[in-house]
């Protein structure tokens, strides 16, 4: 009899051990299911695209690639006026002759996006002439009548305001000594400009009187003018 109970035991702890593993293992694999199933939450949030661009300045005149004296020849001294004196209104020419002195008018633009100082200079070639040239430019406003015509820039509606270069009466100052960059233009003749802004100038020259003939003969001059603008 207690063979008999000795050899019973060991199945009945089988017994128990076969009723109590399966529940642990289906824990494990539930473990296993959820973490591969499990779903993951999430949220986000963007500005619209960024840019960036810098600033323009830009400027232009109504007279673009046109010699506004152009086929200017057989200039011949005034034969009174040493001295150069601009109108208050209108254009400016030699006392006894076009052949002596004019002027003529530009009108200049300023298009960019942000304030800009804007100076006036040239380069000066062949300027044999330009040593006797007198020569002055003014600012001015209202010569609209002249705006874009290539043939009739004469000034006829403009009103005189300031000096840019050469004083009124000049008798000392030549095209040879106009500024030829941004760095000895006159610097206050327009500042501050805002964009859209316009500004007519004035060029005006004559040949004076007193200029010495053996010099000024069969010589001549070419200059290209030139607006910079900068911003501040």
């Amino acid at each position: 009899m207690r063979l008999s109970g000795l050899r019973g035991r060991p199945d009945r702890v089988h017994r128990i051990l076969s009723l109590t593993l399966p529940p642990v293992c289906l824990l494990a694999g539930s473990a296993v299911v959820w973490q591969a199933t499990r779903a993951t939450f999430s949220d986000t949030t963007s500005t619209a695209a960024n840019s960036w661009a810098t600033a323009t300045v830009k400027i232009i005149n109504d007279e673009v690639g046109i010699a506004v004296f152009n086929g200017l020849t057989n200039l011949k001294p005034d034969a009174a006026a040493n001295s150069l004196v601009l109108n208050a209104a209108g254009a400016y020419s030699g006392a006894s002759s076009s052949a002596s002195g004019g002027s003529a008018c530009i009108k200049v633009t300023y298009t960019g996006s942000i304030t800009a100082n804007i100076r006036m200079y040239g380069t000066i070639t062949n300027a044999g002439l330009a040593q006797y040239l007198l020569f002055s430019v003014d600012t001015g406003t209202n010569a609209t009548a002249d705006a874009g015509n290539a043939t009739n820039v004469t000034c006829s509606t403009y009103n005189s305001v300031a000096n840019v270069s050469g004083p009124s009466p000049n008798s000392t100052v030549y095209l040879s000594g106009f500024p030829n960059a941004w760095a000895t233009a006159n610097t206050t003749a327009w500042t501050n400009a805002a964009p859209n802004a316009s500004k007519w100038y004035r060029i005006s020259w004559l040949l004076p009187a007193n200029t010495a003939l053996t010099g000024a003969s069969s010589v001549n001059a070419q200059a290209v003018f030139t607006w910079e603008a900068q911003n501040i």
